[in-house]
């Protein structure tokens, strides 16, 4: 269910409230924010379908004008093989009109960009979403515990802090008074029944990491706003500290060891997906862009070189933050990556069926 509220919204920086709201509300309907995350994805991809069809059959026209002329450019290379800046001149005249770089690099920018949006999106809407699980839990669970065992507590006070079922003004609710009047035990039982992760298949909390990380953040990570950590912020938690209202929730969920692997939030299913997609991906939409020919033959030899390390390197260093990040962020990067993966074979298929047609 929905667990946001406008008024937290309003907190969040304008640019990505759009893609919160958009989530909670999803999320309200869906239930799960898991499943959530992969209609988001595909609503997405679908959204700008549009533009990758235009931008895969320019690719594929400028393809087509960089072959028809590449006897050309074979011939100045060997004509001016000892005076390389003729020789990058003319394969510049020769070549202008029909390379556009602006096309050629749109994949990669309109990737990054939207990369950056959605990412600091789920940062965003993952802080709020904890944040709001500690608040629910100090307030539904915590204060709502004292109010049940208030004759008990009261004892322990020397003094009746109720009025009217609610708290007399001044009293701090304080974890001693529950642990003076031995009710701990009772206190543990009732933040565990009344905190459920939130799972996902094989992933026990889609906030937290696809790998061997705590299914529940501990005040390291909940804070923490390093790589990999949530870096939400401490609610009012009047009498009671994160470890002593998380520590049972903690204990419930989270590994003992690092060998404990019935207790890893995952298993690294989703980050290898990632992973492997955004290679193919990139290995597809390569397959359809022009190779621009400049320079002498080991000037060219080496930009096909940087094209082979970016092949490799870009899928690694984006599959990072789906290791380090919420396996919520790493459904979103496997299902786009699919989804364009899907895009590419398609198109390309439709296109050697008409290429076919057409030489008939």
């Amino acid at each position: 269910m929905a667990i946001m509220n406008f008024g937290m919204l309003a907190a969040v920086s304008s640019i990505w409230k759009p893609i919160i709201s958009l989530l909670d509300w999803m999320n309200g309907g869906i239930g799960n924010f898991g499943w959530t995350v992969v209609v988001f994805s595909i609503m997405l991809r679908l959204l700008i379908l549009p533009l990758d069809i235009w931008q895969k059959i320019t690719m594929r026209k400028q393809k087509a004008k960089m072959d028809a002329i590449r006897p050309q450019l074979e011939k100045l290379q060997k004509q001016y093989a000892n005076r390389p800046d003729i020789l990058r001149q003319k394969q510049y005249e020769l070549q202008k009109g029909t390379m556009n770089i602006f096309t050629s690099c749109l994949p990669m920018i309109f990737t990054l960009v939207i990369f950056t949006v959605v990412f600091q999106g789920f940062r965003e809407y993952i802080v709020n979403y904890n944040q709001t699980i500690v608040s629910n839990l100090y307030n539904d669970v915590y204060l709502q515990f004292f109010k049940d065992n208030a004759e008990a507590i009261s004892q322990v006070c020397g003094y009746q802090f109720m009025n009217g079922g609610e708290f007399i003004e001044g009293f701090i609710p304080s974890y001693d008074y529950i642990r003076q009047a031995k009710l701990i035990d009772e206190l543990n039982a009732a933040l565990v029944s009344g905190y459920t992760p939130e799972g996902w298949l094989w992933v026990k909390n889609v906030f937290m990491s696809d790998t061997w990380a705590n299914v529940i953040p501990n005040l390291s990570n909940f804070t923490s706003t390093s790589i990999g950590g949530i870096g939400a912020n401490l609610p009012d938690l009047a009498g009671v500290s994160y470890d002593q209202l998380m520590t049972p929730i903690i204990n419930n969920y989270n590994k003992t060891s690092f060998w404990n692997m019935s207790r890893w939030n995952g298993y690294f299913i989703l980050p290898v997906l990632s992973i492997a997609t955004s290679f193919l991906s990139t290995k597809l939409q390569q397959k359809m862009q022009p190779v621009q020919m400049t320079g002498d033959e080991a000037q060219q030899k080496q930009q096909r070189m940087m094209n082979k390390i970016m092949t490799y390197l870009m899928p690694i260093i984006l599959g990072f933050f789906a290791i380090m990040y919420s396996a919520a962020f790493a459904i979103y990067y496997f299902v786009s990556n699919f989804m364009t993966m899907i895009t590419s074979i398609t198109f390309n298929l439709i296109m050697k069926n008409a290429d076919k047609k057409k030489a008939k």
